[in-house]
């Protein structure tokens, strides 16, 4: 680049030393008008410097510029590397000061667990048996007698979540029903083992159609698996047709031929009735009326009573 620019320096000179050595010969020589040729070769020679004059500006301004962006160039590396060093200054500070710590595992491991927990719970929550009870449909009356009855219900699941998580049985439930007799005042109950409707009656019938009791199956209490969506029965009380009194009924009345076990007796009116349903640590307890205005099979009755019962 300097030797093109040196030889275009030394073209511009020689050029005007021989324009210079052309006036000078010309004022050496007698005055004489210039003939159109030689006015024209000093006009070809005047333009010739022009341009030569014009192209060294031109490639010197060029030299300018590439000489600007170089230094630009050489200066964006420089600014690049100190950037890269004051990254690498800040990251080193970091390391320093950043010691690993154990309470991020610790931690960590401690939120999963709570969470797997929590998850567990939910999911057992979501299908724990719920039993409702409730007055059962009401038994026709026929062959003399009419019974009432409790019906125990496993409440069925949500329908979006019975094929995902379907609802337990509740297993081994094991009832009580406690009749607090109109003739006492209420002071005074009668507490037996319900019986499920469900399960046979408890002994064999002889020839002469009469049924021996067994009293294996009348004295050991028995326990009902209730599933969801299907409702088990209890029995309360029966009453015989004719009769002022009504009697409260489970598998100890098959120990007397007419099933009008003394110990069991209702007398007219309404008394209070509680039933309480058991399976391991699920307990629900009912309160009902039972209506027994006189001697007609239509007129007993069960009913639902307070919304809350105790069983004291």
């Amino acid at each position: 680049m300097m030797q093109c620019r040196w030889l275009t320096c030394t073209r511009l000179l020689g050029l005007l030393a021989i324009s210079t050595v052309g006036v000078s010969e010309g004022a050496q020589r007698p005055e004489r008008p210039l003939t159109k040729n030689e006015v024209r070769a000093l006009e070809l020679r005047l333009d010739s410097v022009v341009e030569e004059t014009r192209a060294v500006k031109t490639l010197l301004e060029k030299q300018q510029s590439d000489r600007a962006r170089i230094d630009e160039f050489d200066s964006r590396p420089r600014g690049i590397g100190s950037s890269t060093v004051e990254i690498q200054r800040l990251i080193n500070e970091l390391k320093l000061h950043a010691k690993p710590s154990p309470w991020p595992p610790v931690i960590g491991g401690l939120i999963g667990f709570v969470a797997s927990v929590l998850s567990i719970l939910w999911y057992e929550w979501v299908r724990r048996p719920i039993v409702d009870l409730a007055v059962g449909e009401p038994m026709p009356a026929g062959g003399g007698r009419r019974f009432v009855h409790v019906q125990v219900s496993n409440r069925p699941q949500r329908r979006l979540l019975r094929k995902v998580i379907p609802r337990v049985p509740a297993y081994d439930c094991r009832a009580w029903v406690r009749i607090y007799p109109v003739q006492t005042g209420g002071q005074g109950h009668i507490t037996f083992d319900g019986r499920w409707t469900s399960q046979r009656e408890p002994g064999f019938y002889l020839p002469g159609g009469m049924l021996q009791p067994d009293p294996g199956l009348i004295l050991v209490p028995h326990r009902e698996d209730v599933f969801a969506g299907e409702p088990a029965t209890i029995d309360v009380a029966v009453k015989f047709e004719g009769d002022q009194d009504c009697f409260g009924f489970n598998n100890e009345n098959y120990l007397v031929a007419d099933q009008r076990l003394p110990d069991h007796r209702v007398g007219q009116g309404v008394s209070r009735v509680v039933v309480r349903i058991a399976a391991g640590d699920l307990v629900r307890v009912a309160e009902f009326h039972l209506h027994n205005p006189g001697t007609s099979l239509n007129d007993f009755a069960l009913t639902a009573g307070a919304p809350t019962a105790v069983w004291e």
